[in-house]
């Protein structure tokens, strides 16, 4: 009977490709994960804000539409009554326009 022995030393296997790929495939998950998390992130966020300007905004333009509203409640006649008080009511000094009117003409002026 023969016997096979070999006196020579193992060679050392070199570490498989394939722990190697499946390793850099889950470091590549892990990093794309990352980086999406944290632009779902940033983007609630911006959601959020956008949210609260929408909300802001529809406050005021409530406010608007009820001003609107009382105005155009009014008729014609009611809105120049309106207008024709604010124009009496409304002072406005006229000698500091006057002053400026003069000096802006020519001093020959024909």
């Amino acid at each position: 009977m023969l016997v096979d022995i070999n006196l020579l030393p193992q060679k050392e296997r070199d570490r498989p490709a394939f722990l190697i790929a499946a390793l850099s495939i889950l470091l590549a998950a892990v990093i794309i994960w990352a980086v999406l998390f944290f632009m779902a992130r940033a983007n609630t966020a911006e959601q959020n804000d956008y949210l609260a300007q929408s909300e802001q905004i529809a406050a005021e333009q409530a406010i608007l539409r009820a001003e609107i509203e009382q105005t155009s409640g009014l008729n014609e006649e009611q809105q120049l009554q309106a207008t024709v008080d604010w124009a009496v009511n409304y002072q406005y000094d006229t000698v500091p326009l006057l002053n400026e009117m003069v000096s802006i003409l020519p001093e020959r002026g024909f």
